[in-house]
């Protein structure tokens, strides 16, 4: 009885043993499954912000780009505008006068419409400038929150400098602004190339191009600025945008093993292809990213917990 009840208890000791092992490679099995599942759901999260931002980037900028082509334009037409009045003139010095009433007819209304519509493309290119880092943040917020992770993005870890807050890899300004004078001087002078050989219509010309310019300047008192908004460095020193994306669920095959890194972790980096200020060709692309910018963002990030 007694070497019976031995070895009933020998098989219960060794079933328990055996359905602990069994129930500890499950669950082992289990958690290293959710952590890959978790790693593998970070490193998509990671890239998809990443692109997500650089691609936002080049939204801006094909904005800004256009805009400025269109401000560009307007000023164009004004220049043609203004160098037809400059040629009327001169045709005024030579007896027929009139194109150039029909320039003082049209030729305002037309120059004031052209400039108005330039001042208004200027207004809208600064408030792009200014709301673009709310969509920004907005566009992170939602992504962070569709994948379930942490999103810090680390936009000048690569080496990009510059001061401005309207971008991420590549700073926005404004360009000086573009005033009606540069265009009345630079029509004139396009109409002056053309110098009669009498000494007496030289100096005919010369007086009524002169008494021209300042006509056009009293004329032309256009209220507004015209500006461009240009990168303030070249689109060849552009950075790249990394993102940390942490999960936001403790693992617990991490948190056995791992302690004090108990969340799974991935960087991603992406970044613009440079376009041109005045035509929407920007685009944008992941990038690999190295030990040293992983390291640099994980340090950045330990500093910020412990705060």
């Amino acid at each position: 009885m007694t070497t019976a009840k031995k070895k009933r208890g020998s098989a219960a000791v060794l079933v328990l043993v055996c359905l602990s092992a069994l129930l500890g490679s499950f669950s082992f099995a289990v958690n290293v499954g959710k952590y890959f599942h978790e790693k593998t759901s970070t490193d998509v999260a990671a890239e998809a912000i990443a692109l997500s931002l650089a691609t936002w980037e080049a939204r801006h900028l094909n904005i800004s780009a256009a805009l400025n082509e269109a401000t560009v334009s307007c000023i164009k037409g004004i220049r043609l505008i203004l160098m037809k009045g400059a040629v009327s003139v001169g045709l005024a010095v030579h007896g027929n006068f009139g194109p150039i009433f029909r320039f003082s007819r049209e030729g305002r209304k037309a120059v004031k419409k052209l400039w108005s519509l330039a001042t208004k493309y200027s207004s809208l290119n600064r408030k792009v400038r200014k709301t673009y880092p709310l969509v920004l943040a907005e566009s992170l917020r939602e992504l962070c929150s569709y994948y379930d992770v942490k999103g810090i993005p680390f936009p000048l870890i690569s080496g990009s400098k510059g001061k401005g807050n309207s971008s991420l890899i590549l700073p926005v300004v404004e360009s000086p602004n573009l005033e009606i004078s540069g265009s009345i001087r630079a029509a004139i002078r396009k109409a002056r190339s053309y110098k009669p050989r009498n000494p007496f219509k030289k100096k005919l010309f010369k007086v009524a191009y002169s008494l021209f310019e300042r006509i056009l300047r009293a004329f032309f008192s256009l209220k507004g600025h015209a500006f461009l908004q240009v990168p303030a460095r070249k689109a060849e020193e552009l950075g790249k945008i990394h993102i940390l994306a942490v999960s936001r669920e403790k693992s617990p095959f991490l948190s056995s093993f791992y302690p004090k890194k108990y969340r799974t972790w991935s960087v991603a980096a992406a970044t613009v292809i440079p376009g041109d200020v005045f035509k929407p060709t920007w685009k944008s692309r992941l990038t690999e990213v190295s030990q040293k910018a992983k390291n640099s963002l994980l340090k950045s990030f330990s500093r910020g917990r412990k705060k």
